[in-house]
């Protein structure tokens, strides 16, 4: 089973609500082990707890929290692809006001913004294509009931405030 499949198949189990549950949790762990390394760098709160097996925990909770984020991406779009495509892009975006933001200077790298462009545009492609092949066979695209009426009632409620 590849990547993709493996989290597709966890949200097809647990659902949207349940993955957006387990991101929380994730974020408070990740939060909790960072928190801790700073503890330990500064030295002014005492923990027992040394700096490399500090440092394991805020890898392995990076780890966790990862895996979560591409399923709370999984969970809005399950067209993986365009939606890596356009996580990247925003990083892209935001690494880039960051650098500005802090004076450094060779932030805007055409080259790397072309790569990633041309990369958010083949994904894009691809996806559309599996989109229509999914609405040609008549597959939800592994979305659970709930799922499914939660994004009528979101298309639903956008079609009526741009009636209004």
């Amino acid at each position: 089973m590849t990547y993709e499949e493996k989290l597709s198949e966890i949200f097809k189990a647990i659902g949207r609500k349940a993955v957006l549950e387990q991101a929380i949790e994730e974020c408070g762990e990740f939060i909790h082990a960072a928190a801790k390394q700073l503890r330990i760098l500064r030295g002014t709160n005492y923990t027992p707890v040394k700096l490399s097996e500090n440092s394991n925990n805020l890898l392995e909770e990076t780890a966790d929290l990862e895996l979560c984020l591409c399923l709370v991406a999984t969970a809005f779009d399950c067209d993986r692809k365009k939606t890596d495509a356009q996580i990247e892009r925003i990083k892209a975006e935001k690494l880039e006001r960051w650098l500005d933001r802090l004076n450094i200077k060779g932030g805007n790298d055409e080259q790397h913004d072309k790569e990633i462009l041309a990369r958010h545009n083949a994904q894009n492609d691809a996806g559309i294509q599996r989109k229509q092949n999914e609405l040609q066979a008549g597959s939800n695209g592994g979305l659970a009931e709930d799922d499914i009426s939660a994004e009528n009632s979101v298309m639903s409620r956008t079609a009526d405030k741009k009636a209004n």
